[in-house]
């Protein structure tokens, strides 16, 4: 008799907890809008032919026909790297992490470090302009 009053009052216990938990909270996703629009500036300055201009958010252009292309730089600043660049005639790239700045000059492809200023030439080959691109 004793051995079963036991595990009636264990039962009993269990129960009690189960009824305690408190229900798991409804699963609800929030997504908010964005807060931060780009618009290409009235006026932005060339981007610097050397020396270290800061990290890169992104490349961009309005449209993709008679738009300039803009480099955003994570501080907000915006420099101009051409006109009517969207491929064709141009192929502008950034790497993941806004350190490295890839594009068309003159036949070849330069890929330049924004963080330091270093500039990386690649020639055009022997044939004719080049469809080069940079990618991490």
């Amino acid at each position: 008799m004793i051995a079963g009053s036991a595990a009636l009052v264990v039962v009993a216990a269990a129960v009690a907890f189960q009824q305690r938990q408190p229900a798991p909270p409804d699963a609800v996703a929030t997504v908010a809008p964005p807060t931060h629009v780009v618009e290409p500036p009235a006026a932005a300055p060339a981007l610097p032919a050397t020396g270290a201009v800061g990290r890169g958010a992104m490349v961009y252009t309005a449209c993709q026909g008679q738009c300039p292309t803009f480099l955003l730089l994570t501080d907000g600043r915006q420099d101009l790297l051409g006109e009517r660049t969207v491929n064709p005639p141009g192929n502008i790239t950034l790497s993941p992490d806004g350190r490295w700045l890839g594009r068309p000059v003159n036949g070849g492809y330069e890929v330049r470090d924004l963080l330091a200023g270093t500039v990386h030439t690649l020639q055009p080959p022997a044939g004719g302009d080049a469809d080069s691109a940079y990618s991490p």
